[in-house]
């Protein structure tokens, strides 16, 4: 008991650590980078940010962005996994850019990277979007991962109408940046229009499969076998208390036919 507790107190220390030079290096909204510390806002408020949308003047081309607050979603009401699909639901896109290894998701390990990616996989596909994974490893740093995720963003959206990208929050400011610098402006959308998606009706189901991708990783990471996630070096421990959490949270939850 001694030692889970000094790891569960050392990924603490790593969680907020990571979360601070995120914060540092994309310039958060302040609110909405509180979050990454693990400190108590108004989610609710801040919700409004956590969908953006920028377009490409000469090719008319489409992007939102929708940042998650990854395990958080399935236990804080404010911002909830039916947000997310309500979102999901309401755009009128073509694709979707999640937060996935892309070894991973061609492996149908998507529950390996942050946990509620096999949610938004499954109400994606349900909708007949190509599903693309743009994440990439910890090895470097944040800066030289998130260089590489934008890369592999770029790659997914060619000859793409429209697409949505769906990633940690934390990712949101960085990519915005990035695709300003590559062209992009930021559309005529702001909070308001972001609330007007979130607050969809949408059927309170998981997409088919998702406990059992939840719990295929689980057992992966009690074998050694699995343990990318954001802030990876939170540990092994970490990585599956989470994924324990988030199946008692959804036991009572029905999945899609």
């Amino acid at each position: 008991m001694r030692e889970f507790v000094r790891r569960r107190r050392r990924a603490l220390v790593v969680m907020g650590a990571a979360g601070l030079a995120a914060i540092v290096g994309s310039r958060l909204p302040l609110r909405s980078a509180l979050l990454a510390l693990g400190l108590k806002t108004r989610v609710d408020v801040t919700r409004g940010f956590l969908l953006l949308r920028l377009v490409h003047p000469a090719t008319g081309q489409d992007l939102f962005l929708l940042g998650t607050t990854h395990h958080r979603l399935f236990f804080d009401g404010d911002y909830s996994l039916w947000h997310v699909k309500a979102a999901l639901q309401c755009l009128d896109v073509d694709a979707a850019l999640v937060e996935v290894l892309p070894e991973d998701l061609a492996a149908g390990r998507e529950a390996d990277g942050p946990v509620e990616m096999p949610f938004v996989i499954g109400v994606a596909r349900a909708r007949g979007l190509a599903v693309h994974g743009i994440d990439a490893r910890w090895n470097d740093g944040w800066r030289a991962r998130q260089d590489r995720m934008f890369a592999s963003l770029q790659a997914a959206v060619v000859g793409v109408r429209a697409a949505v990208v769906v990633c940690g929050y934390l990712h949101l400011r960085a990519f915005r940046e990035q695709l300003l610098g590559a062209g992009f402006r930021d559309a005529s959308w702001g909070p308001a229009d972001a609330e007007a998606c979130f607050a969809g009706d949408v059927a309170r189901t998981l997409p088919r499969g998702f406990r059992a991708a939840v719990q295929a990783s689980l057992d992966r990471a009690r074998q050694g076998r699995a343990g990318h996630e954001p802030f990876a070096g939170a540990g092994t421990d970490w990585f599956v208390d989470v994924r324990q959490r988030v199946l008692a949270a959804v036991a009572t939850v029905a999945e899609d036919p």
